[in-house]
């Protein structure tokens, strides 16, 4: 096949996957997928399925979740839990414990609590699931890592009464590198034992997902709406947009295999890039134009 037939049919090829991937996203930019599965994929390292579960706690992990759902079947959990701060015993850090506005949103659970919080970790992650595994990682955004430790701490607790015997490390998502200081400060070294690491994972530079994280824009997108131990039953219905969200990450995955193994396939790397570049200025659907579309 001559040079210049090749071109028109990877161009050809390329069209089309973007016209019919690209063009239908409507919660997701490329750069926005880049990011959120470059983040996803460093958890695995800690967690391997089959022998490990993952749970995202809260809202902020959505993108995260999402994604790594789409990886093996029951791998990924949303765990409904917002803002949780209560630990079974003391919480690490006095320094910082010291400076919370709220010191009763730290204390134990009352007994009645406690017993409603087992029940909703119970209907929210099958026990059938969580008693096959080796181990569990809770993964959330996290700032300082209170809410986190303070979820995995009665996760553990509820794990110990279940006498299951899984280890958990946590995981929190930083949005700069000096976020997340609770998981690394020295004082939580002993707190920290209970689990079997603590780490932090940062989103790196990309200014669009660090900043939707900061203004909880896929708080939207989640799974479950809210779910406050002293106010909530059950968990608040979801915006019903957590569906879409997996398909578009999936869209997204499959149109980057697409495209690896059409550059695979070409002798000249750069000629694929510079097709690529002029269909994505040509197809991709960016946030502004998405906009003016909800608006209409």
């Amino acid at each position: 096949m001559g040079l210049k037939k090749r071109r028109v049919l990877i161009l050809t090829l390329l069209v089309a996957s973007f016209c019919h991937l690209t063009v239908q996203a409507q919660t997701i930019t490329e750069k926005e997928f880049q990011a959120i599965r470059q983040v996803a994929l460093n958890i695995p390292e800690k967690c391997a399925p089959g022998e490990c579960l993952i749970i995202g706690v809260g809202r902020s992990p959505t993108p995260f979740i999402a994604y790594l759902q789409a990886l093996s079947e029951n791998y990924a959990f949303n765990l409904p839990l917002t803002a949780f701060r209560h630990f079974p015993d003391s919480a690490p850090v006095q320094s910082l414990v010291h400076n919370f506005e709220d010191q009763s949103r730290l204390l134990p659970l009352s007994p009645a609590l406690e017993v409603k919080l087992f029940r909703h970790f119970a209907d929210m992650i099958p026990l059938e699931i969580v008693g096959k595994m080796k181990a569990i990682v809770m993964v959330d955004q996290s700032d300082t890592g209170l809410s986190l430790l303070a979820a995995a701490s009665y996760y553990r607790k509820f794990l110990n009464q279940k006498n299951l015997a899984v280890d958990m490390r946590v995981v929190g998502i930083g949005n700069h590198d000096d976020q997340a200081k609770l998981l690394r400060n020295s004082e939580t070294l002993q707190f920290q034992a209970r689990f079997i690491g603590a780490d932090e994972l940062s989103v790196g530079r990309s200014k669009t997902l660090s900043s939707n994280l900061v203004v909880e824009h896929y708080d939207d997108f989640s799974q479950f709406g809210e779910f406050k131990i002293e106010k909530h039953n059950s968990p608040q219905r979801g915006s019903g947009k957590y569906e879409s969200l997996k398909a578009d990450l999936n869209k997204w995955n499959a149109l980057d295999a697409e495209s690896s193994q059409l550059k695979g396939s070409v002798n000249r790397p750069s000629l694929f890039e510079k097709l690529r570049a002029q269909i994505l200025k040509a197809f991709r659907c960016d946030a502004a134009l998405k906009s003016k579309a909800i608006e209409n």
